[in-house]
């Protein structure tokens, strides 16, 4: 086992990071934790506006309440899956133009230059990260926020010197983002045809809800990483609830210049059972990987029983339409290829997760050797694999025949943390 990281303790923590049991940065007027959940952090010094004004906020409990996207999924499990986080509008004074005007053309010209090449391999995938979207963005302020905020997640990840100031900028802008893509989905939801501008941000807050900057929140007061931290689970909540959405416009994808983006919704589809195996030798995935995904089915089969064991079966069959492309991409596969399992997954399997029930880590377990795979790939997915696995063995510590059946996939992901 690695040895523990060395790390300075929060003692002055707000009390929302306590309650969670997550390091707090002590930042102010609020900690990047709670900026990032939406919360009201106890280390804001703000006054409250005066009673009445329109644009009061009082830190009631209320105020403390997620708020989700106005999207309603049939015969969904439950009402968490559709949630949409928001930062709390009142937790920060918005900057002036003046103020951003200088940042936002830094922000651009790292996007349109580094950060949307970096989004995928394929020369006509770049192109619509890199001009379609900046295109529509012109004439869509929360798809310019949307845009804005991966660069700044992009120079976060690159700049340690600046890592808090671009992550403290990614935050404004992916808030602020996030506020105009909840009222386009009720747009939408009523019958509007402008549809983009909501899958392009959709599509960008898909991949970039998985980076945290490391070091700045996800880490217990030991210093190891922590269950549930934003991005690890949230991730299947997220992508189930937007793509519920945008799923009915991607038929009409495929004659606009966003079509290359329409391996999303195919993914699915395809059949593994006439796959290769020996290909798995010249990708970046193990290649004993099937043999390990056909343990995890008979372990299914053999610890489950009716609609539970069939949804579980089906899922590995999921894991395995993921392993088959990525393996076939070679050395540059794409994003895609393993993001279609949190939207495809039975909404009881979702549940599951949420709740951190063994079979259901088994699975994720599995999920986190393909995103550490992609890591090397792609910046955004930084990290990811390991707090993942964090949620894993926190669950299973009081079932070890569920133990057993992660060990292989515990040795991928944390032998290529160490290598």
């Amino acid at each position: 086992m690695a040895p523990r990281r060395t790390h300075t303790k929060s003692r002055k923590g707000c009390q929302e990071c306590k309650r969670r049991k997550v390091k707090c940065d002590e930042g102010t007027p609020a900690c990047f934790n709670c900026a990032r959940r939406g919360m009201i952090c106890s280390l804001s010094t703000a006054a409250p506006a005066p009673a009445g004004s329109p644009d009061s906020c009082s830190p009631s409990d209320s105020d403390r309440q997620r708020t989700s996207a106005a999207a309603g999924l049939p015969g969904s499990a439950g009402p968490g899956l559709v949630s949409v986080e928001l930062a709390n509008p009142c937790l920060h004074a918005r900057p002036s133009i003046a103020e951003t005007w200088g940042q936002g053309l830094e922000l651009m010209h790292h996007y349109c230059t580094v950060t949307a090449p970096s989004m995928a391999y394929r020369l006509d995938m770049q192109h619509v990260w890199r001009t379609v979207l900046p295109g529509l963005a012109y004439a869509s302020p929360f798809l310019m926020h949307g845009i804005l905020a991966a660069a700044a997640m992009h120079k976060a990840h690159l700049l340690m010197a600046r890592r808090r100031a671009y992550a403290d900028l990614a935050v404004y802008h992916q808030t602020a983002g996030l506020e105009g893509f909840r009222a386009a989905l009720t747009k939408l939801d009523a019958g509007a045809t402008d549809w983009e501008p909501s899958f392009c941000f959709a599509a960008i807050m898909v991949l970039t809800m998985c980076w945290q900057p490391p070091g700045s929140h996800g880490e217990a007061g030991d210093g190891q990483p922590v269950a549930l931290t934003p991005g690890a689970l949230d991730l299947f909540v997220f992508i189930r609830g937007v793509w519920a959405v945008m799923e009915p416009s991607e038929a009409q994808m495929l004659d606009t210049p966003l079509a290359p983006l329409a391996g999303n919704g195919v993914s699915h589809r395809l059949d593994p059972s006439s796959f290769n195996k020996s290909t798995l030798r010249f990708s970046i995935l193990p290649e004993d990987m099937f043999d390990a995904l056909d343990d995890t089915s008979a372990f299914y089969e053999t610890t489950l029983d009716g609609p539970s064991r069939h949804d579980y079966v089906n899922a590995v069959h999921l894991l395995r339409r993921a392993v088959w492309m990525v393996a076939g991409a070679g050395a540059q596969p794409e994003s895609h290829m393993i993001m279609f399992i949190p939207y495809k997954v039975e909404d009881n399997i979702r549940l599951d997760i949420i709740a951190c029930r063994p079979h259901a880590m088994v699975f994720l377990a599995h999920f986190a050797v393909l995103l550490r795979a992609l890591e090397t790939r792609f910046w955004y997915f930084g990290g990811l694999a390991n707090r993942m696995f964090a949620v894993v063995d926190e669950s299973l510590s009081r079932f070890p025949v569920h133990l057993d059946a992660v060990l292989w996939q515990r040795r991928h992901v944390f032998e290529s943390y160490e290598s």
